[in-house]
């Protein structure tokens, strides 16, 4: 009867005890030669700063290798590469205008959306899009699929970049958004508080707005940086709304966080 209970009570904690860990998988190097390019494979700069999709297809990735795509020909400058693993290529997103090779200043903070044909990041490089003379940095968005770089932080008048530095994209999943933070004061008419604010960009219908904001639509008394996207309230590019989360420094440098609805 003692055995009879001893291995019943060993039958409830093997049923009890948590599944064994699955094996882990190879390790994968992603910062490697895309196909078409010749050896060595391995990059032959950094590469660091990696995102990774949510269905791990893709990563997102820095890198000053000169060797990762057949159009990078900027040196020791970072780029933003994409990585997809299911077919093995690697693409330059940092692209200059003519398509034929890396933007002539660094690219860094990388944002892109599940499907991997939007990306958003920032960069000092003045030949990424036509029209971009402040020699600061600004925010950009690729499109993968189209081929086409976007300037994101464009002043109120459409004619170039704002004069200021604007950095920190984040983008919502469906493309359509993009947030930042920029000292640029001609990014929308009103802006008047000489500090760092956030702003939103509508990619489809090209709107900017402060979202750093007082109750009388003014710019914050105070520095606002490091926006993040905390939902997409709608799945429908053409109808979407994004709820923005972002940093507020009061006069007494106490952080606080503001939403957006």
């Amino acid at each position: 009867m003692k055995d009879l209970i001893a291995l019943i009570l060993l039958s409830i904690l093997c049923s009890l005890a948590p599944p064994a860990a699955a094996a882990p998988g190879p390790i994968q190097a992603v910062s490697v030669a895309g196909q078409g390019m010749a050896e060595p494979r391995s990059a032959t700069g950094d590469s660091g700063d990696s995102l990774l999709s949510p269905d791990g297809r893709f990563v997102m990735f820095l890198s000053n290798a000169d060797n990762l795509a057949t159009n990078d020909h900027n040196g020791p400058v970072m780029d933003v590469f994409l990585r997809d693993r299911q077919t093995g290529g690697t693409i330059l997103v940092s692209v200059n205008v003519a398509g034929t090779g890396g933007g002539n200043g660094d690219s860094s903070a990388p944002d892109f959306t599940p499907d991997g044909r939007f990306v958003a990041f920032e960069s000092r490089a003045s030949n990424l899009v036509a029209g971009d003379t402040n020699g600061a940095a600004d925010v950009f968005v690729r499109d993968l699929v189209e081929g086409s770089t976007t300037l994101v932080s464009v002043n109120s008048v459409g004619a170039g970049a704002g004069h200021g530095v604007s950095s920190g994209p984040v983008i919502t999943p469906d493309g359509r958004f993009v947030a930042f933070s920029s000292t640029a004061d001609d990014l929308v008419e009103g802006d008047t508080n000489r500090l760092e604010d956030v702003f939103v960009r509508d990619l489809l219908t090209g709107a900017m707005t402060l979202i750093s904001r007082g109750a009388q639509g003014f710019a914050f008394g105070a520095r606002s940086e490091s926006p993040a996207i905390s939902r997409t309230v709608s799945s429908s590019r053409s109808s979407a709304r994004a709820r923005i989360l972002w940093k507020a420094w009061p006069p007494n440098d106490r952080q606080s966080t503001c939403m957006l609805a």
